[in-house]
């Protein structure tokens, strides 16, 4: 495969116009840390962003940063570290569920998060990644310079492109400019650690908790396997709930007394302070306690239905794994080959919901469905959209396109 590294908007555009002209499809990536997404790309020639980098502005003020798609995330992190921001949504950095010897820790860059739609435990409270791509200019598949949205946020009419391109993985154009709204970083940061018997029993106080006014940032429900694997000693129980708790500090240990007079009187709870707690979520939202293992699948479902369907998946199979978002993103790991299988079946008798393959073999990858099988409705708008933006589908071919459900 052909590489290409692109450095300016005019040479992004000059290869996209030549790849139109003589049909070859093109691989799009930053730095490659989510190849392992998505079905694999067979394409001529690669579009390689990893030079495409650089701050363009960045205005603390405003709570506005512009940079270009290739900018490490890490990059990104750091400058608004600087001035105590942050991204609101929380990307998770995965690299190292696909890493090998010779990996980069920090290759992540701010247009794959965007182009995959990556958010963290905190979008149960923030929102996702979409909701903070304030705006962006990008090449299309017709080989076309186009921009959408603006510094500020403010209803318009027409259509709202930055919804359509987070989470597209390149298959609709290819991001130039990316302007993000940011926050106030917290002042302190406390996890609420609550050991009880099953997952079950924790979901429901994570549920309590998430119901009341405390307005918690992050939830996470882990079996005791997980627990020991996150250094976090919840003696004989099987299982705990872990609330995080953002904010000023005066008002996050007030909201701290809140969750003990919701527990029941006999109930432990212990905490975690700002640099223990930072380092828990981050584990968490990287999925590192499962980082290991062959194959993950990250679903979406209904908060109250998650510790339901991860035991039924867990009846049938042998899987590790834990809850997030208050319960309504379910972690799985496992290695059976009809792991696929049991989850699609699962899935659709407890609520429904989005089984997404996150991590497998490239032999596995190219046989199922790695995103959700969409009824055939779904998946004509979306194959029209795509033709829209990219009609000889010269971008990312096949990578998100799954089996159409019945």
């Amino acid at each position: 495969m052909k590489l290409l590294y692109p450095d300016t908007l005019e040479s992004l555009q000059n290869m996209v116009a030549e790849a139109l002209a003589e049909e070859t499809a093109l691989k799009i990536e930053g730095c490659g840390t989510l190849d392992g997404v998505g079905r694999p790309v067979n394409a001529q020639k690669c579009i390689s962003m990893k030079n495409y980098t650089g701050i363009i502005d960045y205005d603390p003020a405003e709570l506005v940063l512009v940079a270009r798609a290739g900018t490490r995330l890490r990059e990104v992190e750091e400058l608004l570290a600087s001035e105590n921001q942050l991204l609101a949504f929380e990307p998770p950095h995965f690299n190292s569920l696909y890493e090998d010897a010779n990996a980069q820790p920090t290759n992540q860059t701010i247009g794959g998060v965007i182009g995959a739609g990556l958010a963290g435990s905190r979008r149960i409270s923030a929102g996702s990644a979409r909701d903070y791509l304030l705006g962006f200019t990008a090449i299309s598949g017709r080989a076309e310079l186009f921009k959408s949205g603006s510094r500020v946020m403010k209803n318009v009419t027409g259509y709202d492109l930055s919804k359509l391109m987070t989470g597209s993985f390149g298959t609709l154009a290819i991001m130039d400019e990316i302007t993000l709204k940011v926050l106030p970083a917290p002042e302190v940061a406390y996890s609420c650690i609550v050991p009880t018997s099953d997952m079950f029993a924790a979901q429901k106080i994570v549920g309590q908790i998430f119901a009341s006014p405390v307005e918690a940032s992050g939830g996470v429900i882990v079996p005791v396997e997980i627990a020991k694997a996150l250094s976090l000693d919840i003696g004989e129980q099987g299982a705990a709930a872990i609330i995080r708790i953002e904010g000023i500090e005066i008002s996050v240990l007030d909201r701290i007394n809140q969750i003990r007079e919701l527990l029941c009187k006999t109930q432990e709870c212990f905490l975690l302070e700002n640099q223990e707690t930072t380092e828990l979520w981050r584990a968490l939202c990287n999925g590192k306690p499962l980082s290991k293992s062959d194959q993950i699948w990250q679903i979406s479902t209904p908060p109250a239905s998650g510790p339901s369907l991860f035991k039924a998946i867990s009846d049938r199979t042998d899987i590790s794994g834990f809850l997030d978002w208050a319960g309504g993103l379910v972690w799985i790991a496992g290695k059976s080959e009809n792991l696929h299988d049991i989850i699609r079946t699962e899935l659709a008798s407890h609520g429904g919901g989005h089984a997404t393959l996150l991590k497998a073999d490239i032999n596995l990858r190219q046989h199922i469905s790695v995103f959700q099988p969409l009824p055939s409705a779904l998946h004509a708008l979306e194959m029209r959209v795509r033709d829209a933006f990219d009609p000889r589908h010269i971008l990312n071919p096949n990578r998100t396109l799954p089996a159409i459900a019945s």
